[in-house]
């Protein structure tokens, strides 16, 4: 039996966030897949090295 299941939703506000700039979202991906790729690419030239 989940303990949560007895509590009801009244008790937490619901959370209003802003809304999020869809370029802001697209810089934070671009800067994640440029991580990524860096990683990548410096985890492939060490193999290769070694």
């Amino acid at each position: 039996m989940d303990p949560h299941a007895s509590h009801g939703a009244s008790h937490h506000p619901p959370h209003k966030h802003p809304p999020i700039d869809p370029g802001y979202r697209l810089v934070v991906r671009t800067v994640l897949w440029i991580i990524a790729g860096t990683v990548f690419v410096a985890f492939a030239v060490w193999w290769l090295v070694t």
